[in-house]
């Protein structure tokens, strides 16, 4: 109608760590608190004290000193203690925890994969409904959009492929990520 081409790009998630669920409803996290998450299974959920998360490498993956920040930001933990599945934290920000806030990890390497199952059955959508491009989130190596173009070669449809640099692991590996990606976009964070 108005003569202009408009691109569609399906920017796809990427993996999603969350905190699990609190048994009595949110909880008021206050700075000095101490917190711990654990991949372990909890018999009545959480509380104000521990909470699960739907992050089965959590405790192989943070270090003492590393920062976790939960629902966007908005409640800073600093990791005191890694003991086994148990990650314990000190509150450095403080807030209102709920039910399934989302976990990012700065500065951590995390060992998800680069798509999730959602992402898989999100891209297959984007192909078969006509998207003009394709955003990877999370990306960390340029090895990252191998599965994103087996995919694509499933559905008969090669389409570019933009790496979301948003972690300092993407940053190290710049230069492999530019050489295999279509293009790059520096997200915030």
């Amino acid at each position: 109608e108005t003569g202009r081409s408009v691109g569609i790009l399906a920017d796809l998630q990427g993996p999603k760590i969350r905190l699990g669920r609190f048994r009595e409803g949110p909880v008021l996290l206050e700075r000095g608190d101490t917190f711990t998450i654990t991949v372990e299974p909890l018999e009545n959920e959480g509380n104000g004290d521990i909470c699960g998360t739907t992050y089965d490498g959590l405790a192989a993956d943070v270090t003492t000193g590393e920062r976790i920040l939960v629902d966007d930001g908005r409640v800073t933990l600093e990791v005191t203690d890694v003991d086994g599945p148990r990650v314990h934290t000190t509150v450095i920000e403080g807030g209102m925890v709920s039910d399934n806030k989302g976990l990012n990890l700065p500065g951590v390497a995390v060992s998800v994969p680069a798509l999730s199952e959602k992402d898989i059955d999100d891209l297959r959508w984007a192909l078969r409904t006509g998207a003009d491009l394709i955003a990877l989130s999370f990306v960390r190596t340029g090895r990252d959009i191998d599965d994103v173009h087996r995919i694509m070669d499933d559905e008969g449809r090669r389409l570019p492929v933009i790496a979301k640099v948003e972690k300092p692991q993407a940053v190290e590996n710049i230069d492999d990520i530019v050489a295999a990606f279509d293009g790059i976009m520096v997200a915030r964070g």
